[in-house]
């Protein structure tokens, strides 16, 4: 099957692959011709099992960098992000990390999330009160387990925290989707009127909830 086009989210590319998914025939193969995110895809579809040949040469260029060659370019940079003080945006700020493993980022940035110290005018993501309470790592997907104040937070600052959450946890090397949980209860997000859950999944700047 070819598919002839950009990789972004407007071309529903993320929609063809679930339907693939779906019919469960594992004798398609997907075979993308575009410029685009060619990663995220690329991690979507072995995700959800999908063969997937990439031609991005042939249009608009395109890359597929991974996290090993990343690593020896010395081109990986991590954030640590924050809310601003009007509570209208998530900002960010350089992290250094003292062992670039997943083990240990994970670890250091779940204390850090739970320590809950702003930047200067900036505030913490995780609002008083809301903790990380445990995590779980399945392969390449993380599940957060959040306290039962995370339910509390208005509508609008749980769409930033969600955001700053995904963005901090998919920069680790290797994770490559997150699961958030309220207690043992996976949390809903309304998307098009309708409750549904997702995972998100994709790079810390480009992350995108993806039903399931």
């Amino acid at each position: 099957m070819l598919w002839v086009g950009k990789m972004d989210f407007r071309k529903q590319l993320a929609l063809a692959l679930q339907t693939m998914a779906a019919i469960g025939d594992n004798k398609f193969r997907l075979h993308i011709v575009g410029g685009g995110d060619a990663a995220f895809y690329q991690q979507m579809a072995e995700g959800l099992g999908i063969a997937l040949v990439l031609a991005c040469g042939l249009l608009a260029g395109c890359t597929v960098e991974t996290q090993e060659e990343k690593a020896d370019s010395g081109s990986n940079q991590y954030y640590l992000y924050y809310v601003n003080k009007e509570e209208t945006k998530v900002v960010k700020e350089r992290y250094w990390p003292e062992q670039e493993s997943a083990e240990f980022m994970l670890k250091d940035l779940a204390g850090i999330l739970n320590a809950q110290e702003g930047n200067g005018e900036n505030l913490a993501l995780l609002p008083t009160g809301v903790q990380l309470e445990t995590y779980r790592l399945n392969e390449s997907l993380l599940e957060l387990e959040f306290s039962s104040e995370y339910s509390e937070i208005s509508r609008t600052r749980e769409i930033l925290v969600r955001a700053g959450v995904a963005r901090t946890f998919l920069q680790i090397p290797g994770i490559t989707g997150i699961k958030i949980f309220i207690g043992k209860e996976e949390v809903f997000y309304e998307l098009d009127g309708v409750g549904d859950k997702c995972f998100f999944a994709g790079t810390a700047e480009d992350s995108q909830c993806i039903i399931f």
